[in-house]
Protein backbone atom coordinates (compact mmCIF):
# COMPACT_ATOMS: atom_id res chain seq x y z
CA UNK A 1 0.00 0.00 0.00
CA UNK A 2 2.90 2.54 0.80
CA UNK A 3 3.93 2.64 -2.96
CA UNK A 4 -0.02 3.39 -4.16
CA UNK A 5 0.32 6.61 -1.73
CA UNK A 6 4.01 7.96 -2.48
CA UNK A 7 3.94 10.92 -5.17
CA UNK A 8 6.15 10.01 -8.22
CA UNK A 9 8.18 13.59 -8.69
CA UNK A 10 9.71 14.38 -12.05
CA UNK A 11 13.34 13.68 -13.25
CA UNK A 12 15.52 16.18 -12.14
CA UNK A 13 17.22 17.86 -15.26
CA UNK A 14 20.41 18.56 -15.33
CA UNK A 15 21.26 22.19 -16.43
CA UNK A 16 23.91 22.19 -18.90
CA UNK A 17 26.78 24.46 -17.62
CA UNK A 18 27.59 27.37 -20.36
CA UNK A 19 30.18 26.85 -22.86
CA UNK A 20 33.41 28.20 -21.76
CA UNK A 21 34.07 32.12 -22.82
CA UNK A 22 37.05 32.45 -24.84
CA UNK A 23 38.16 34.80 -21.70
CA UNK A 24 37.69 31.47 -19.88
CA UNK A 25 39.98 29.51 -22.41
CA UNK A 26 42.52 32.18 -22.25
CA UNK A 27 42.67 32.41 -19.20
CA UNK A 28 43.05 28.31 -19.17
CA UNK A 29 45.71 28.36 -21.98
CA UNK A 30 48.09 31.03 -19.83
CA UNK A 31 47.58 28.74 -16.24
CA UNK A 32 48.62 25.78 -18.01
CA UNK A 33 51.33 27.58 -19.69
CA UNK A 34 52.88 28.65 -16.58
CA UNK A 35 52.55 25.62 -14.90
CA UNK A 36 54.80 23.61 -17.70
CA UNK A 37 57.38 26.57 -17.26
CA UNK A 38 57.89 26.43 -13.93
CA UNK A 39 57.87 22.56 -13.99
CA UNK A 40 60.33 22.69 -16.14
CA UNK A 41 62.30 25.83 -14.82
CA UNK A 42 62.28 23.14 -11.73
CA UNK A 43 62.90 20.37 -14.03
CA UNK A 44 66.06 22.53 -15.92
CA UNK A 45 67.57 23.45 -12.40
CA UNK A 46 68.74 20.11 -11.37
CA UNK A 47 70.87 19.70 -14.28
CA UNK A 48 74.28 19.99 -13.70
CA UNK A 49 74.70 21.18 -17.60
CA UNK A 50 75.51 24.79 -18.88
CA UNK A 51 73.34 23.96 -21.72
CA UNK A 52 70.38 23.23 -18.93
CA UNK A 53 71.45 26.65 -17.63
CA UNK A 54 71.29 28.44 -20.52
CA UNK A 55 67.86 27.18 -20.66
CA UNK A 56 66.94 27.85 -17.54
CA UNK A 57 67.39 31.06 -18.12
CA UNK A 58 65.68 31.77 -21.74
CA UNK A 59 63.00 29.95 -20.11
CA UNK A 60 62.87 32.12 -16.84
CA UNK A 61 62.99 35.29 -19.62
CA UNK A 62 60.22 34.57 -21.75
CA UNK A 63 57.50 36.27 -20.91
CA UNK A 64 54.85 36.49 -24.22
CA UNK A 65 52.96 33.36 -24.67
CA UNK A 66 54.97 32.82 -27.97
CA UNK A 67 58.43 33.05 -26.20
CA UNK A 68 57.30 30.55 -23.88
CA UNK A 69 55.99 28.04 -26.34
CA UNK A 70 59.14 28.58 -28.08
CA UNK A 71 61.35 28.25 -24.84
CA UNK A 72 59.11 25.02 -23.66
CA UNK A 73 59.96 23.18 -27.28
CA UNK A 74 63.19 24.05 -27.24
CA UNK A 75 63.73 22.67 -23.56
CA UNK A 76 62.08 19.63 -24.76
CA UNK A 77 63.86 19.02 -27.71
CA UNK A 78 67.54 19.69 -25.67
CA UNK A 79 66.53 17.53 -22.64
CA UNK A 80 67.50 13.97 -23.77
CA UNK A 81 70.89 15.38 -24.94
CA UNK A 82 70.98 16.68 -21.10
CA UNK A 83 69.62 14.03 -19.21
CA UNK A 84 68.67 9.95 -19.66
CA UNK A 85 66.20 9.29 -22.49
CA UNK A 86 63.13 7.75 -20.12
CA UNK A 87 63.58 11.24 -17.68
CA UNK A 88 63.31 13.13 -20.53
CA UNK A 89 60.30 10.83 -21.58
CA UNK A 90 58.48 11.60 -18.11
CA UNK A 91 59.07 15.04 -18.32
CA UNK A 92 58.20 15.15 -21.94
CA UNK A 93 54.62 13.11 -21.27
CA UNK A 94 54.15 15.34 -18.12
CA UNK A 95 53.98 18.54 -20.15
CA UNK A 96 51.69 16.78 -22.93
CA UNK A 97 49.71 16.61 -19.84
CA UNK A 98 49.99 20.33 -19.04
CA UNK A 99 50.13 21.59 -22.96
CA UNK A 100 49.36 18.78 -25.37
CA UNK A 101 49.88 21.01 -28.34
CA UNK A 102 53.73 21.53 -26.55
CA UNK A 103 54.41 18.17 -27.99
CA UNK A 104 53.77 18.89 -31.80
CA UNK A 105 55.70 22.06 -31.66
CA UNK A 106 58.73 20.44 -29.91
Amino acid sequence: MRHALTRRLPPRRQACPAPPSEEDLQRQRRRAATNARLYLLDILQLQRDPVAAALHRQLQAARAEDAIGAAIAETLRALPQITSASYAERVRARIGELLPDALQAA
